[in-house]
């Protein structure tokens, strides 16, 4: 179970966590069993969330992805999104963006585009049967018009 906290503060305000707690025979783990921030003010980590199998094969491990549209990298507020892989040990250490598997940007140079404001798990990617993800972009510039939006999709190499 994964538990979105877009507007925690652990010494940053509104930088956002996620808390997954692992399922067992006997019920849910608590306290948490994994636990991610941002690390950075107002990026809002954690806004959305899904889960999914993004190796596919071999492992057929549960990966994580986590929206902070408010995230800074190239541009103010372009937004992210963060994927970590699953393992037969979990998710791995606790996270932070610079320890995630991936960091997918969908526009690295318009300020506010906010990407990661949606994630979606998404399956046939490239026809090919391949699973990823589809990323909201909602204020993305699309075929000429500012703010229009867009839905960018996504899978592991």
């Amino acid at each position: 179970m994964i538990v979105r906290a877009p507007l925690y503060d652990n010494g940053q305000t509104d930088e956002g966590a996620v808390f997954v707690y692992y399922g067992s025979s006997t019920g849910i783990h608590n306290p948490e069993s994994w636990f991610a921030e941002s690390d950075q003010a107002g990026a809002q980590f954690g806004y959305s969330v899904a889960a999914t199998d993004l190796t596919f094969l071999p492992d057929f491990y549960s990966d994580i992805v986590v929206g902070a549209p408010y995230w800074d990298y190239a541009s103010s507020d372009v937004g992210g999104v963060f994927v970590w892989y699953g393992g037969a040990s979990g998710l791995g250490p606790n996270g932070i963006p610079s320890n995630a598997g991936d960091i997918v940007v969908v526009d690295l140079t318009n300020v506010g585009t906010h990407s990661g404001w949606s994630v979606a798990a998404g399956a046939n990617m490239k026809y090919s049967q391949h699973p990823g993800i589809i990323i909201g972009v909602p204020d993305e510039a699309s075929g000429g018009l500012t703010g229009s939006g867009n839905a960018s999709a996504w899978y592991k190499p």
